[in-house]
């Protein structure tokens, strides 16, 4: 009798039933600041947390989290590594069956801390330190309905810029420790290699075929042009990758508003049919990606 909590993959490999990204989780010293960076690139703040500083900014069907709650493993991560990416979470079809076998296959799970009348979100710990959320409530019923409350509409909302989805994550390796990061992805999620670029980027799928992560290492990043890597060779996530229908329209959209351009629209080096830009950093090193397939 096959166990429920380790159901067998199916042909793509999906073991955890992967679904693609549900959200990212920013921890940042002046949110308010980050929150505008957002909404010049057509997010709005549709949503707040019902009993922790923890907004909601969403445009298609991405959404980005700010936890500035003085309590939460954001700011922690914050005071520890510095400003940027703590978190992502996981779409998953069930979330016990995911996380039971994300921890049989090496994973370190996160102590749970929910507070009261909160969902139980587990999670694991990935690379430098942030945590990687499994979520099974998307779609009609998601964990925004029970967590969150809609924001008063004091002033319009952002003019949306044609963003869609996030369509990768790019984490900064030591040199080095490559193996190690690909091994991590393939035994606990069931990524697969794709290729490996000019530049020594090492691009991953995940099962599902809805998220690539992208690994590049520190010593290798800096390119002419791109945001200079973290020169304490810090891993972490270093770039959200993010997809649009038309560039053309997303670089006029961020001229207007202002959001700063460090390279492109032009065609991406490392990927055949893809074109993209890329942004000044947010905050440093992070930076956005944005993405358009040609083919």
């Amino acid at each position: 009798m096959q166990d429920p909590f380790f159901p067998t993959s199916d042909a793509s490999g999906n073991v955890l039933g992967m679904d693609g990204l549900e959200f990212v989780e920013f921890a940042s010293p002046d949110p308010d600041a980050l929150g505008a960076h957002f909404e010049r690139m057509g997010f709005s703040a549709v949503a707040k947390h019902r009993s922790k500083n923890v907004v909601l900014y969403r445009q298609g069907d991405i959404n980005f989290l700010i936890n500035s709650d003085e309590e939460s493993f954001a700011q922690t991560f914050n005071r520890t590594y510095g400003p940027g990416i703590c978190a992502i979470a996981l779409r998953v079809k069930n979330v016990a069956s995911a996380y039971k076998r994300a921890q049989a296959t090496g994973a370190w799970d996160v102590p749970p801390h929910a507070g009261a009348m909160e969902l139980n979100i587990p999670a694991i710990i990935g690379i430098g330190g942030t945590h990687v959320y499994f979520i099974d409530r998307y779609g009609d019923h998601t964990i925004y309905d029970v967590d969150f409350i809609p924001m008063p509409q004091t002033k319009p909302p952002a003019t949306p810029m044609g963003l869609t989805s996030v369509e990768h994550v790019a984490l900064t390796v030591c040199a080095g420790r490559e193996q190690e990061w690909i091994e991590f992805h393939e035994q606990v999620f069931g990524f697969r290699v794709l290729q490996t670029s000019a530049s020594g980027s090492i691009w991953m799928e995940s099962p599902c075929g809805k998220l690539r992560i992208v690994l590049r290492p520190a010593s290798d990043q800096v390119r002419e042009g791109e945001p200079a890597a973290d020169p304490l060779n810090v891993e972490g996530i270093a770039c959200i990758g993010i997809e649009t229908h038309s560039l053309a329209e997303v670089a006029a959209g961020f001229g207007e508003t202002g959001v700063p351009v460090a390279r492109g629209p032009e065609s991406d080096p490392e990927r055949s049919g893809v074109k993209h830009l890329v942004t000044a950093p947010v905050v440093e090193p992070f930076y956005f990606e944005i993405v358009q397939r040609t083919e």
